[in-house]
């Protein structure tokens, strides 16, 4: 009595053979057909939450009294507003970044991207764990180059990066810390650097050009946030790359007995970009800022989830925010606005704005960045502008009117301090009032010290001075300068 052979089975390949995102077996089981292109943007059942959403909602498309004011995934954000938001009803936290979809939208911030959370963190890797990125799309058979910043507690041995190679055993490349040198590896090829000389945050740099490599490692040698590249180079023969499909890329290993941080890392395969993770995202997976993106809504795009890094270590129950983000104690002002971005968070809940540094919260004429400096509450008009945190005899209001440093007794460092040189109508910013001519007498073994930070000698340049010898001196070897 069949008409169509009992053979013939729904594809469970195969469920959605008109790409609109909604599974054929629904789209047959409620309107016993597929949607027309465009369909699924239409409402059939005329409640304002259309086809698409009724899927995603899992609600009736031909029930009106059902579906708009649901709230599938119990974020707070009605159906229909995830509708109207882009959102993903069936996830509370759309783009991952920590704050759920509702919250987000009541904060004024973009439900849809991670940029909101311009706190600088890194991710702590514990050991035997790993941040896994998605192979699937990735070919590697040329030029590429890796980079990253990477935290140590020490300098015992740890893979930073891999990925393997279709030949067991053998990895396509390597990123590795090894008797406390970075090994750079390609196939059997390898790269080492010189010995890392102590524990703190290190910048790492592989990369191969057709037959050469390099690797740069840089280090903050002195303490002063000046960071030294040390370069080695080598070579390889182009065919020797191995060949790696649909592999991960994986941060950490498995057999690492130690923890390390990582931050800013970067993968770029001929001259695209194909992973770009700053783990400034916050949420419960490690966003690509170059994975696709996709939409729900057309023209709401957000970064495609399974383009994300998966954390091997189980995120603590109940958080939104997994706990190996970390706030960076490397970059602590990325607003650049001279205040600490804790501090930002501690009193605002966010970032300031550009320029809000200069905006005065609580109306107590301090404005935020002396509250800042000055060490004050910034929401309380009752404390700051009459201290004196320094305690020059300048309140910190003073301080802000003439711009000398609340934090400092004398600003310009010419041994007058700050009210004492507004009281006698001086500069405190300058010591060029200081007008009787001196000279400076280095005694035995001591020196004087300029910053180089910025300073590049690489052609022609001259030196001069005065010096002032003893007799006694002559004839006694001496450096100058």
């Amino acid at each position: 009595g069949l008409t169509t052979h009992q053979g013939f089975l729904v594809n469970d390949r195969v469920d959605d053979a008109n790409a609109n995102g909604i599974v054929d077996t629904w789209e047959q089981a409620n309107f016993g057909r597929l949607l027309a292109a465009g369909e699924e943007f239409a409402d059939f059942d005329e409640d304002g939450l259309n086809n698409l959403y009724e899927y995603l909602s899992t609600t009736d498309p031909k029930d009106a009294l059902v579906g708009p004011n649901g709230d599938l995934d119990v974020d707070g954000l009605l159906n229909l507003q995830e509708q109207l938001a882009g959102t993903d009803p069936s996830v509370k936290d759309t783009d991952d970044d920590g704050m759920n979809d509702h919250d987000e939208v009541l904060a004024g911030r973009n439900p849809l991207s991670s940029d909101d959370n311009i706190v600088d963190h890194y991710f702590a890797v514990t050991s035997g764990n790993t941040v896994s990125f998605p192979g699937a799309d990735l070919s590697i058979a040329g030029n590429f180059a890796v980079s990253f910043w990477a935290r140590l507690d020490n300098l015992s041995d740890a893979t930073f990066v891999s990925r393997a190679s279709d030949t067991a055993g053998l990895d396509q490349f390597k990123v590795a810390l090894a008797g406390g040198k970075v090994v750079f590896s390609i196939g059997l090829h390898q790269l080492v650097s010189e010995a890392l000389p102590a524990a703190g945050w290190y910048q790492i740099a592989a990369s191969r050009t057709g037959t050469a490599l390099n690797l740069t490692v840089s280090h903050d040698e002195l303490g002063n946030d000046v960071y030294v590249d040390r370069t080695v180079t080598g070579s390889m023969f182009a065919s020797d790359l191995p060949e790696s499909t649909g592999k991960a890329v994986v941060i950490g290993a498995t057999a690492n007995a130690v923890a390390f941080g990582i931050d800013a890392f970067a993968l770029t395969v001929g001259a695209a970009a194909a992973i770009t993770a700053d783990f400034d995202d916050l949420g419960l997976f490690a966003e690509n800022r170059d994975g696709a993106l996709t939409f729900l809504m057309p023209g709401k795009t957000y970064r495609d989830p399974d383009s994300n890094g998966v954390f091997s270590a189980a995120a603590t129950a109940g958080l939104t925010t997994h706990q190996g983000f970390v706030l960076n104690d490397r970059v602590d002002d990325a607003n650049a606005n001279g205040i600490a971005d804790s501090w930002e968070q501690q009193y605002f809940g966010r970032l300031l704005a550009a320029g809000e540094q200069f905006a005065d919260f609580d109306g107590d004429g301090l404005n935020n960045l002396y509250e800042y400096l000055s060490q004050t509450d910034p929401t309380d008009a009752a404390v700051g502008p009459n201290d004196d945190f320094d305690g020059d005899l300048l309140t910190n209001l003073n301080e802000q009117l003439a711009g000398t440093d609340p934090r400092a007794m004398d600003t310009d460092d010419d041994g007058m301090d700050d009210n004492d040189e507004v009281l006698a109508g001086r500069n405190p910013l300058s010591s060029l009032d200081n007008i009787v001519d001196h000279y400076f007498a280095l005694s035995v073994g001591d020196t004087v010290t300029w910053p180089g930070a910025d300073l590049a000698i690489a052609g022609n340049f001259t030196v001069s001075f005065w010096a002032r010898l003893n007799d006694a001196d002559f004839g006694t070897a001496l450096t100058l300068v």
